[in-house]
């Protein structure tokens, strides 16, 4: 088990990710073919970043390198918290997306490589910049309707946790 302050403050084990020499958590994406794209690292202090030189889009990290039954269920999420929280709770075959705008790019390549498999789009709701703060009515919800949009185009189901 991986002690990061990040993982301690979202209270969720560490799935298979790993710290480099910094101590920044190592979160690999892949492709769906298995091959590493790019990597996502986050500090203690939770700032995120993905390789420069990387491909993020369409490319996920499956956590605790599940087995993906292909007439079987699949959680796709929109980051690592959320995608932890759900395979916690769930102990199905949960994959982060790592932002609102990939979700669609992998539901898609999952949808297109398992054309059986049940797809729940897990995605965050972006009302709440942090615990308690509301964001105006006016402001766009690119976590709502970027789930959302997922969910429709690959004929999945979608849900918005709270955690």
């Amino acid at each position: 088990m991986i002690d990061h302050p990040y993982l301690t403050e979202k209270g969720v084990k560490d799935h298979g990710t790993r710290l480099d020499d910094q101590r920044r958590l190592i979160i690999p994406a892949r492709n769906i073919y298995g091959d590493i794209t790019t990597l996502q690292t986050i500090t203690a202090s939770g700032e995120k970043k993905f390789l420069s030189c990387g491909a993020k889009k369409g490319s996920f990290f499956t956590l605790d390198d599940q087995a993906i039954d292909p007439d079987g269920i699949i959680y796709i999420c929109e980051g690592f918290a959320t995608a932890a929280s759900v395979q916690e709770a769930t102990s199905k075959p949960t994959i982060c997306a790592f932002d609102s705008s990939n979700l669609l790019p992998v539901a898609k390549a999952i949808r297109e490589h398992y054309p059986n498999i049940s797809i729940v789009i897990c995605g965050d709701d972006d009302r709440f910049h942090k615990v308690g703060t509301l964001k105006t009515p006016d402001e766009q919800n690119k976590g709502v309707e970027s789930a959302t949009a997922a969910a429709i185009a690959v004929g999945g189901k979608v849900c918005f946790p709270l955690f």
